[in-house]
């Protein structure tokens, strides 16, 4: 299966204020990540808040420029493309933002905020194509005449997804798009995008803090921390058998997650520091089975084969 999306080297440093005197402060955020998205599959993209998952999707759409690396979509470099090179190409590159209220404009009728995206491609009968796509997401025909106020958060998500795919994309970053809904709104909203992948042959990088939800709708699991790449594998080897520790602290704060076996896994007690600077493991102070050669040599990415990868001395 052909690669949709490839990352290579991608890497992305902010500017932080720090102190009184507000003295700047680099604060990296990628760190030289590899991504392979096949065409229809759902990448998962797994990690703590403030890891780099949601700057990585930004690369990819070219809302953020990296400082190192590229993108390519459909064998195409997009990264460093101008404003208006990115034009044709970000048609078929959407976004499912997390807050679907914040998304919205409150002043904006439905109908007008998903034909947006029609309008701006030159396309001239919109509001038949927005309102067939508001069937599609299960919403009322009268959804096209009212308001984000209107609706539940359940419902504007309906019409956030609406509006990305609309226009008929092939890749769609799906940025913690249920984490601001309840449980059983969750599980609705998974389905649909489920279902809508298979019906309209998307693509997905789904970004997501929340294992349970990554397990339901991805082939594939890439877990991130400290802006790098840290495992990569298939959903349910990953799940069953992880090799990286902080996968598997990622899974033990999960009580349904189940080890191989049937057994069922353990909390991880450890230490809450963040990473080290300089050379080494990012993990290093958190992981509880850290060696020496940890703390002084960074782990590269292996390859281990049948799409398993993992950075990590011990493995």
């Amino acid at each position: 299966m052909d690669n949709l999306v490839e990352v290579k080297d991608i890497a992305k440093t902010y500017k932080s204020l720090d102190g009184v005197f507000g003295m700047e402060k680099p604060v990296v955020a990628v760190n030289g990540v590899n991504l392979q998205i096949k065409k229809g599959e759902s990448l998962g993209l797994v990690g703590e808040s403030g890891c780099g998952k949601t700057t990585v999707g930004k690369i990819i759409l070219g809302l953020e420029k990296p400082d190192a690396g590229t993108v390519h979509f459909e064998n195409k470099k997009i990264s460093g493309l101008s404003s208006k090179e990115m034009f044709s190409t970000r048609k078929y590159m959407q976004i499912i933002f997390q807050d679907p209220f914040a998304s919205l404009n409150p002043r904006i009728r439905i109908g007008s905020a998903i034909g947006e995206v029609l309008t701006v491609y030159g396309v001239k009968d919109t509001e038949k194509l927005v309102k067939q796509m508001i069937e599609i997401i299960g919403l009322p025909e009268d959804t096209y005449y009212r308001y984000p106020h209107e609706f539940s958060g359940g419902q504007r998500q309906r019409i956030c997804i609406a509006r990305a795919l609309v226009g008929n994309p092939k890749f769609v970053v799906c940025d913690e798009p249920v984490s601001s809904l309840d449980v059983s709104v969750q599980a609705q909203i998974i389905n649909l995008l489920k279902e809508l992948k298979e019906e309209l042959h998307l693509t997905y990088l789904f970004i997501s803090h929340d294992l349970r939800v990554v397990k339901n709708i991805c082939d594939r699991i890439t877990v991130m921390y400290y802006g790098k790449i840290i495992e990569e594998g298939d959903t349910d080897i990953i799940y069953t058998e992880p090799l990286h520790p902080y996968t598997e602290l990622l899974i033990s704060a999960v009580p349904s997650m189940i080890m191989k076996n049937g057994v069922r896994r353990k909390r991880n007690a450890v230490s809450s520091v963040s990473a080290i600077n300089g050379e080494g493991c990012p993990f290093f102070y958190r992981c509880p089975k850290r060696i020496e050669k940890c703390g002084t040599i960074t782990p590269v990415l292996k390859d281990l084969g049948n799409n398993r990868k993992v950075a990590c001395w011990n493995v």
